[in-house]
């Protein structure tokens, strides 16, 4: 049996923070949005991001999950309110048939295995 891993966040607003996102993808736009996803990934200058995960819906494969992570809520403003992640979001909206549906959350625990690489 594995072990389980076990994290409770730092208490009301001061662990990690992101955003769940839901959202139906262009057809076409699918790879694209895995690049922009990717190329984000890679550059670490976004003060206290932690990380994405990425899941497609198993009754429509164009609509998308999206869940963020970062540090704190603070660095989750600081990243949201600057013009260069202003420009990313447009990018990325630009493969999205409508709106998303957002929703802004205060992680508060995470239980179970790690996921494979």
């Amino acid at each position: 049996m594995q072990s389980c891993a076990y994290h409770r966040a730092a208490g009301k607003g001061g662990g990690m923070y992101g955003t769940i996102m839901r959202a139906r993808v262009k057809p076409d736009q699918r790879e694209m949005l895995r690049e922009l996803l990717i190329e984000r990934e890679g550059r670490s200058e976004i003060e206290g991001f932690h990380s994405v995960e990425l899941a497609w819906e198993d009754r429509d494969s164009n609509r998308l999950v999206l869940i963020v992570h970062f540090r704190d809520k603070a660095a989750y403003l600081a990243a949201a309110e600057s013009p260069e992640m202003d420009a990313y979001y447009h990018k990325v909206w630009g493969c999205f048939e409508e709106e998303p549906e957002l929703v802004d959350v205060n992680y508060a625990e995470y239980i179970g295995n790690s996921l494979p690489a």
